[in-house]
């Protein structure tokens, strides 16, 4: 991601804070592909992403 983008879901899972996103990610592995709902320059978009390790 870019850091101009706003993350506002992680599938259908609002996104609100840092811990909530924490949460939701510890529910997948590396090599499992997300889908994330962004806001960039005002608009929404959604996008997949592969997670990797950490």
């Amino acid at each position: 991601m870019r850091d101009d983008n706003n993350l506002v879901k992680l599938y259908s899972k609002t996104v609100r804070d840092l811990k909530v996103y924490s949460k939701y990610l510890k529910e997948h592995k590396p090599g499992n592909t997300v889908k994330l709902t962004i806001e960039r320059d005002g608009k929404s978009r959604d996008v997949e992403l592969t997670l990797s390790e950490r």
